[in-house]
């Protein structure tokens, strides 16, 4: 199911490979030329494995070499590449990958995992309830560790008006609640439909809120990346960590003057 839309990105001119490594089991797919060996191909992913593992923050990279230039993009369930020549209808390239994101997600979610069998989608499964506890959970512990440096009230405040605003973008943002104490909670006999969906809200929501905190802003940022550095494995499967602007700034060197 994953090969047609790999197909289609194959189709763009200029593009001579695509690959896809989901993150959760290493299921891979790819499209190559014939000269290029399963060997090649595990060599290949066991790059881009270590490149993830190294880098986890980026959302793209491009790297030009000789003839080919290699494009990488970490999404919430996976990695994407795609080799290209010189010759890349580049416009048409990104109007086409851009396009493929959410189809690569939805297939995947269909696909069961390597070494079980396939099982039924349950909306609100185990898993999905443990995947966004994970993410509540951070935000809980950043709010516990502001709160002795600007109250409780102050903390509150700031989630509420961060979930309000991005709620007239995320909708799935209705399932949560925060209470007096500055605490998220899925509202009682609600579930998140979807992971990633949740995810992405939740992050948008903090950096509201990170936006909130006026001079505890880089204090906020610096609390932050040490709780998600501590939980990264489970944050990483939601899509949360993907989505966090603020995380990604702390690895960014800060440009010479």
């Amino acid at each position: 199911m994953v090969k047609p839309i790999l197909r289609d990105i194959r189709t763009v001119v200029g593009v001579t490979g695509v690959a896809l490594l989901r993150k959760r089991d290493g299921l891979t797919e790819d499209i190559f030329p014939a000269a290029f060996t399963q060997q090649h191909a595990g060599e290949l992913y066991h790059i881009l494995a270590n490149v993830y593992r190294h880098l986890r923050g980026f959302s793209r990279l491009v790297l030009t070499f000789d003839r080919v230039t290699v494009f990488l993009y970490n999404q919430p369930e996976y990695l994407l590449l795609a080799t290209t020549l010189p010759d890349l209808d580049r416009r048409t390239f990104e109007i086409v990958i851009n396009s493929k994101f959410g189809a690569l997600t939805r297939v995947l979610d269909a696909v069961p995992l390597k070494g079980k069998p396939a099982e039924p989608a349950h909306r609100g499964s185990t898993k999905e309830a443990s995947s966004v506890e994970a993410i509540l959970m951070t935000l809980n512990r950043l709010a516990d560790k502001l709160t002795t440096e600007c109250g409780r009230t102050k903390v509150s405040h700031c989630w509420r008006e961060a979930r309000r605003a991005a709620g007239v973008t995320f909708p799935v943002l209705s399932l949560f609640t925060v209470d007096a104490n500055g605490h998220w909670e899925v509202r009682k006999g609600q579930q998140a439909q979807s992971v990633s969906e949740a995810g992405q809200a939740l992050a948008d929501v903090v950096e509201r809120f990170l936006d909130q905190l006026g001079p505890l802003q880089p204090r906020g940022i610096e609390i932050l990346g040490a709780l998600v550095a501590n939980d990264a494995d489970r944050l990483e499967q939601t899509g949360f960590v993907h989505f966090l602007k603020s995380i990604r700034q702390l690895h960014t060197p800060a440009p010479r003057t």
